[in-house]
């Protein structure tokens, strides 16, 4: 399967622990709710991480550029109190030979909410976004000639559409015009109101393709929660930039199916403007209530242009406890319909008291030159202590043999012993190479040993 390297090791107490809430109710407790939101060999070197590494609820804090450079970008040193949070944004890369490099690029607050491109000569562009009460601002960092770094304010929002970006993505068109989506909550995650926030959601397109940035309105609508009971983290949205230019985004909704905000039936919807408007669809639909589909959506574009999603679709009971998880894989037909399969339904090892049956969180969908899928994605352990909770581990690797799926686990964590108590992957991030020979992940680990004490992990894998 290839080398397994751990990149960099890094340790933080966190200041404050995890706020978990019951329901759709605005009072936080310290159990989980019941209805949720939501081989080895190498060097290895020191990283203090104080909060967090990279969370921008994204696929796009790694990148390969042309030149084969793996890069990676996080925020490191980060304080937690009421200034906020700050620290230095830091660019990565492992270079084609295994040598690496880290740069600071920066320090302020937000650094950790971050994501990277790169244009077609290989330079790096970054971005980070920083929220208050008063007014958001993204930020977009790249080098002269001279290896400097030189920045520039992309633009800021003046309280439009909520309080906080919460998510940012990222992709770049081949001529090297930018795009972002944004997706903005109501309130700041210290706010008393942000059990709440994932209602009133706004999402963005922002992009310099006319030469000068400018942001477009795509749609309000109930996101799925913000608040990261059920996983410490989830994503909602993804975005890919095809040949001619046009942006193809997804993004999941909450619906009030009962109207009693029970909040848990979620659906998810795939939008593109190649005809000059945001036009929006639906791409993957629950069976029933309270299914959630489209959980973390992945979406990539084939070699034809037609999108496609992976994604990780969440059934439960009525009372609301997880009672299967399996990975989807979407494909837009050339009618304009959607036909989903199922990747993979069942966990491998990594278990908690409810069983095996969860799995495909966290996917990340990449094609390769030969147009067949590939999509590493972790298992889900889900537990009733007495509280339905889960936990995200292990990277596991799917690839499309042309007639059916090869799965392998590439990196195993140990089963959870409690919410607290557990290894566990903060997502991990797959790139392929132009000529498709070699396939490389990297993966962001959690390892807990009690409420608000953490250990981050970067991990590099390369599979082939």
């Amino acid at each position: 399967m290839g080398d397994t390297r751990v990149i960099s090791i890094g340790l933080f107490l966190a200041i404050f622990g995890l706020l978990l809430f019951d329901g759709c109710q605005s009072s936080p407790t310290d159990e989980p709710s019941e209805r949720h939101p939501g081989g080895s060999s190498g060097e290895v070197f020191p990283i203090t991480i104080h909060y967090g590494l990279n969370d921008s609820h994204s696929n796009h804090w790694v990148q390969l550029s042309a030149a084969g450079v793996v890069g990676i970008v996080y925020g490191k040193g980060i304080v937690v109190g009421d200034i906020g949070q700050t620290g230095d944004l830091i660019y990565h890369t492992i270079q084609a030979d295994g040598s690496e490099r880290e740069e600071v690029v920066t320090r302020g607050s937000g650094v950790n909410k971050s994501v990277l491109l790169y244009d077609a000569g290989s330079k790096p562009h970054l971005f980070y976004a920083r929220s208050d009460d008063s007014d958001q601002f993204i930020y977009h960092f790249f080098k002269n000639h001279l290896g400097d770094w030189l920045s520039e304010t992309v633009i800021n929002f003046a309280g439009e559409g909520g309080k906080y970006i919460y998510e940012i993505s990222a992709d770049i068109g081949r001529d090297d015009a930018i795009h972002l989506l944004v997706l903005k909550s109501r309130s700041n995650p210290d706010s008393p109101d942000y059990n709440w926030a994932f209602l009133d959601s706004n999402l963005y397109h922002i992009t310099n393709r006319s030469g000068t940035w400018e942001k477009h309105w795509i749609k309000n609508y109930d996101t799925f929660y913000t608040y990261d009971v059920d996983t410490k983290t989830l994503r909602r949205q993804d975005m890919a930039v095809d040949d001619d230019g046009h942006v193809h985004v997804v993004f999941g909704e909450q619906i009030d199916v009962l109207g009693d905000d029970s909040c848990a039936t979620g659906r998810l919807h795939y939008a593109t403007n190649k005809t000059g408007e945001w036009v929006i669809e639906l791409a993957l639909e629950p069976i029933t209530h309270p299914h959630e589909a489209g959980w973390s959506p992945s979406l990539c574009l084939d070699h034809r242009g037609r999108p496609a999603v992976a994604s990780t679709y969440v059934a439960r009971v009525l009372t609301l406890s997880m009672s299967d998880a399996h990975l989807a894989y979407s494909v837009r037909q050339d009618d304009g319909t959607w036909h989903t399969t199922v990747v993979a339904d069942e966990a491998d090892g990594y278990l908690g008291t409810d069983g095996g049956k969860y799995t495909g969180a966290l996917p990340h969908l990449k094609f390769d030159r030969q147009n067949r899928p590939h999509i590493v994605f972790s298992d889900i352990a889900s537990s009733h202590g007495p509280y339905n909770y889960i936990n995200i581990g292990q990277i596991r690797y799917a690839a499309f043999n042309g007639r059916s799926w090869d799965l392998t686990t590439v990196y195993r964590q140990p089963s959870p012993q409690a919410f607290y108590t557990a290894s566990e992957m903060g997502g991990q991030c797959l790139v392929i190479s132009e000529d498709g020979e070699r396939i490389q992940v990297v993966g962001q680990e959690l390892i807990t040993t009690s409420k608000g004490v953490y250990t981050y992990q970067l991990v590099h894998f390369v599979i082939k």
